[in-house]
């Protein structure tokens, strides 16, 4: 049974280093991400083609 005095620290050390809440699974979220970096090849393909063409 931990006493009040054992109990003082860990709130201490628990409010210095605040614990990120646990990633939530969230389809919208990896569809956004899978599009950015869908998007990010492409634009750079596209790039890189029209920088073949010119060039």
């Amino acid at each position: 049974m931990p006493g009040p005095d054992d109990l003082i620290p860990s709130i201490v050390r628990g409010s210095q280093t605040p614990m990120p809440p646990p990633p939530t699974p969230n389809p919208i979220e990896g569809i956004l991400a899978a599009g950015t970096g869908v998007a990010l090849v492409f634009s750079f393909a596209l790039l890189y083609l029209i920088a073949l063409i010119t060039c």
